[in-house]
């Protein structure tokens, strides 16, 4: 149910940028991508975390580094390219809406791994 969130949730500002002839989408994508791939890699680490939040200084750094990324990258792609304002612009409910679902994906995705541990092996962490 998580990924199904992970993965509906940005479809609609990837659809409006593919709609608006804009080539933004492609980030937004593999964004969506490195991020899987990421966790997925790291799923013992983000499972600690999730266990020990604040026993390492390791796994604040890591929290906060995530934190900032998955809020601020969104954004970034979207305003700072002349692409993204003029599709802005045109689609300012939407496009709003839309960088809200990418950023609830982004937080469904990076949960997500810690969610594949089973209960005996999270006691073991």
């Amino acid at each position: 149910m998580i990924f199904m969130m992970a993965f509906v949730c940005p479809q609609p500002i990837i659809r409006l940028l593919w709609i608006g002839e804009s080539h933004l989408w492609i980030l937004f994508v593999v964004t969506w991508l490195l991020l899987f791939i990421v966790t997925h890699l790291s799923k013992w680490k983000i499972g600690k975390m999730f266990k020990d939040p604040f026993d390492s200084k390791g796994g604040r750094i890591f929290h906060i580094l995530f934190l900032i990324v998955i809020i601020i990258l969104p954004f970034i792609m979207i305003f700072t390219s002349q692409e993204g304002t003029t599709i802005t612009d045109q689609y300012i409910e939407f496009m709003a809406m839309g960088a809200v679902a990418y950023i609830i994906s982004l937080f469904c995705l990076f949960m997500l791994p810690a969610f594949l541990i089973k209960p005996e092996e999270m006691d073991s962490l």
